[in-house]
């Protein structure tokens, strides 16, 4: 079997030239995991782009319902499969403490630590993070936020609000790609990761949260309800509204009884393991 990522069309052609040879010159099984079935930015062609390299494909895996319409719709009666992304619990250093963590990144003991991960775009709702961060430091004074991957969009909007609410103090960027080996930094340090996407499939960095053993603050789009317990491995607001977004910080912070890593890891650790991924691909290679 040649299994393919597939998340954007810019591989269209490569692919669909792969594929082909490997399905009707070697009569090999091709298997698509489809991260995104069209891209969240689209262009012109997409679809056409997008039907051409998936229907050299045998069988397909994605990670959410929603996907899994779009797929069927664009490529009717194929081998469709769902099941979510597995937590990346691998990648968290247990030597690193909290502490530790903390120590490198100059956060004190008692101050909030909101980690948003991953690349900036649009979608990712970044906006609505920082709108929500006045009334947020209204109730939680030492709430800090770091900001924490490469910007893919024009970063200077963002720091033009920073800068307007005079919350410079209050907030981090590290606006760069961030490797592996230093995530146990960042997400051990963090007490709460916060994505405010306003569009979404799915999400890796919620299965990153979720390996390191940190509940997730996020919007009701996409996929997302299917992986956040609301109260047990996080909360869920609307996309878009800032004001909600503030109130689900603070409510989570002023809780009696905050998510604990024990907590997560007893929801997640069967649903999204490795093994189910892996048996789900052995049925399809067999199919």
């Amino acid at each position: 079997m040649v299994i393919f990522q597939w998340w954007v069309p810019y591989w269209a052609f490569p692919f669909a030239a792969i594929a082909s040879l490997a399905r009707h010159h070697a009569s090999i099984q091709v298997l698509f995991i489809c991260h995104n079935v069209l891209p969240h930015e689209r262009h012109l062609g997409d679809v056409l782009l997008t039907r051409l390299a998936l229907s050299q494909g045998h069988s397909f895996i994605v990670h959410t319902e929603k996907e899994q319409a779009v797929l069927e719709h664009l490529l009717p009666g194929r081998l469709v499969r769902r099941i979510a992304f597995p937590t990346y619990a691998p990648l968290a250093d247990t030597s690193l403490s909290r502490e530790m963590a903390r120590s490198a990144l100059g956060i004190a003991d008692d101050q909030q630590m909101l980690l948003l991960f991953g690349f900036v775009r649009e979608y990712k709702g970044l906006k609505y993070l920082l709108l929500a961060m006045p009334e947020v430091l209204s109730v939680l004074p030492k709430a800090r936020l770091w900001i924490v991957g490469e910007f893919w969009d024009n970063p200077a909007p963002y720091q033009q609000l920073i800068h307007n609410f005079k919350i410079e103090k209050q907030v981090t960027i590290v606006n760069r790609y961030v490797a592996n080996e230093e995530l146990p930094r960042y997400f051990r340090g963090a007490d709460v990761v916060v994505l405010p996407y306003t569009d979404a499939t799915q999400s890796a960095v919620v299965q990153l949260a979720y390996g390191f053993g940190r509940p997730v603050i996020t919007t009701d789009v996409g996929g997302l309800r299917e992986v956040v317990q609301e109260g047990v491995t996080g909360l869920l607001v609307p996309p878009g509204d800032s004001s909600r977004l503030a109130q689900a910080i603070v409510r989570y912070f002023q809780s009696l009884e905050p998510i604990s890593a024990a907590d997560i890891q007893a929801a997640t650790q069967k649903a999204f393991s490795w093994g189910r991924v892996v048996s789900l691909i052995e049925e399809l290679a067999e199919a």
